[in-house]
């Protein structure tokens, strides 16, 4: 491919401070998207060894996030069944217990005393 223009642009938007550079900056960028310029090209040259390392980590981290599948694919667990009232389960609601000497379960109901 032949040389871009742009490069020089960006180069000369990195020379500069404030508010200028950074439109400048962006604007190239934006116009190396629209021509279809890879933006790492335009950027690369300016980049210091510690700007590299981190655009790697970036990239290393695009890259795990794309092999955790996501909320939308895992299947959710299916609840457990409801267990129906047994001996022994004093949960919620009455409860439920075996009289002494009797085969049979009773219920007995749970007593409030007067509010006042």
């Amino acid at each position: 491919m032949t040389e871009w223009a742009g490069r020089d642009a960006f180069a000369a938007a990195m020379e500069l401070d404030g508010v200028e550079a950074n439109i400048k900056a962006l604007g190239t960028l934006q116009a190396a998207d629209m021509l279809g310029v890879d933006r790492e090209d335009v950027i690369a040259g300016h980049r210091q060894p510690s700007h590299q390392d981190a655009a790697a980590a970036a990239e290393r981290y695009r890259q795990y996030v794309r092999t955790i599948p996501s909320a939308s694919h895992i299947p959710q667990p299916t609840p457990p069944p409801r267990q129906g009232r047994v001996a022994g389960n004093y949960g919620k609601g009455r409860n439920v217990f075996l009289a002494p000497g009797k085969a049979t379960l009773k219920t007995g109901a749970k007593r409030r005393g007067r509010s006042w």
